[in-house]
């Protein structure tokens, strides 16, 4: 699946790594984040900013709580995702 497929990370804690994420932007053809819903926007690099970068660019989310509903600002881990989908129980010891 990721072959021949570039892979970089960005420090988007500062000016500098969001200028470098806008120069990527311009120059992919997809994106993908997993933060929650509004953290790409605050840097300026959220669906509406993205578009006006590339009409044609495909943006993608990947969120553990998803993108409405009670729990969709809320940070996810792989832990607790698994805890709230009630699966957390099989992977204990039985007693």
């Amino acid at each position: 699946m990721l072959r021949s497929r570039t892979r970089i990370a960005v420090g988007l804690k500062s000016e500098k790594g969001i200028s470098a994420l806008r120069d990527l932007i311009a120059t992919a053809d997809r994106l993908v984040q997993g933060f929650r819903q509004d953290v790409m926007a605050r840097l300026g690099s959220g669906p509406d900013d993205v578009v006006c970068i590339d009409p044609n660019h495909f943006y993608g989310r990947m969120t553990g709580c998803g993108q409405t509903g009670p729990y969709a600002q809320r940070a996810s881990h792989d832990i607790n995702d698994i805890a709230l989908s009630r699966a957390l129980h099989a992977f204990g010891r039985k007693r």
